[in-house]
């Protein structure tokens, strides 16, 4: 198992990332309900994803269908919404 901060880390890492693909300012998700103010579209939550799962397995060392389900769960939870 992994500690809560490193845990923390990942996830502010990950958020970092997204906004970084998405041309966001570098805090994005500190402002209220930023999830409804921005948008992604499906090819940049395709990289995102893609790109979390490597960052999952490198820095948790674990199973590639580990870090997908965890990845899976953070786009759910953090994730921006995507344009149709």
């Amino acid at each position: 198992m992994y500690s809560p901060d490193k845990a923390e880390l990942i996830v502010k890492h990950l958020l970092w990332k997204q906004g970084e693909m998405n041309g966001l300012h570098e805090n994005y998700w500190h402002e209220k309900e930023f999830f409804d103010k921005y948008t992604t579209t499906e090819e940049n939550e395709k990289m995102f994803k893609e790109y979390g799962v490597d960052f999952i397995r490198k820095k948790l060392r674990c199973k590639k269908r580990w870090a997908d389900i965890e990845m899976s769960h953070i786009i759910l939870c953090y994730g921006l919404k995507v344009k149709k």
